[in-house]
């Protein structure tokens, strides 16, 4: 998609999306953690 149809979509409402859902929690830091999340969006998983 070129930025000016991309920005026509998102002046109409944009892209819905869903919540985060954590597919997988990553070893943590000293004084971080870290996860893998997706979101559904246009029926795909992102």
């Amino acid at each position: 998609m070129s930025i000016p149809a991309a920005r026509q979509t998102f002046q109409k409402g944009g892209y819905p999306g869903s919540a985060l859902t954590v597919r997988q929690t990553l070893a943590a830091g000293s004084n971080y953690t870290r996860q893998v999340v997706s979101y559904q969006s246009e029926g795909l998983r992102i």
